[in-house]
C-alpha cells in the first residue's frame, strides 16, 4: 500500500485495525510510514476539535415533561369515564325502549280486547273529634284514701 492509498482511506473514515484485511494493511502502512501516521493523528485531532467545538443541546426542563404526562393521564381518565357513562346511558335507553315495546299490544289484539273499566266505590272520610277521657281522680298534694276491691 502506498501513501496516497493510505491517505484516501483515512479521508474516507477508515481506521487502522484488524477487523478487515484492508484495515490490517492500513495499520501495517501506518506502522512503517511516519508521514502517514502524522496525517492520521492530525485527522484525529481535527475530529476531536470539531466534536469539542459543537455546542451541547439545551437541556429541557424535567418538570414540564412530568406535568404534561400527568395532564395526559388526567385527560385519558376523563375520556374513559365519559365513555363509560355514555355506555351506561345508551344501555339504559335501550332497556327502556325494549320495555316500552314489550308493553305494547299489537293493533289487532288491542281492537278485539275490551278495556276493563271498573268503578271502585269510594267512601268519604269524615273527621270527627274524639271525646277526651274523663279523669277518675283529680291530682292533689294531700293523700286521699282510695277504695280497693281486693280484701286486705
Amino acid at each position: 500500500m502506498n501513501c496516497s492509498e493510505a491517505r484516501a482511506l483515512l479521508a474516507a473514515g477508515i481506521r487502522a485495525g484488524v477487523d478487515s484485511p484492508l484495515q490490517a494493511q492500513l495499520a501495517h502502512h501506518l506502522a512503517e510510514c511516519t508521514t502517514c501516521r502524522e496525517y492520521a493523528a492530525a485527522g484525529d485531532f481535527e475530529l476531536l476539535a470539531t466534536l469539542l467545538a459543537t455546542p451541547l443541546p439545551d437541556r429541557k426542563p424535567v418538570g414540564r415533561k412530568r406535568g404534561r404526562s400527568v395532564l395526559w393521564v388526567v385527560v385519558a381518565l376523563l375520556v374513559g369515564w365519559l365513555g363509560f357513562q355514555t355506555g351506561r346511558v345508551l344501555v339504559a335507553a335501550r332497556t327502556i325502549i325494549q320495555n316500552v315495546d314489550a308493553m305494547q299490544l299489537p293493533s289487532s289484539v288491542a281492537q278485539t280486547l275490551p278495556i276493563p273499566t271498573t268503578v271502585v266505590p269510594i267512601q268519604p272520610v269524615v273527621a270527627r273529634a274524639l271525646p277526651l277521657p274523663v279523669p277518675s281522680q283529680v291530682p292533689s298534694l294531700i293523700p286521699t284514701p282510695v277504695a280497693s276491691s281486693s280484701p286486705v
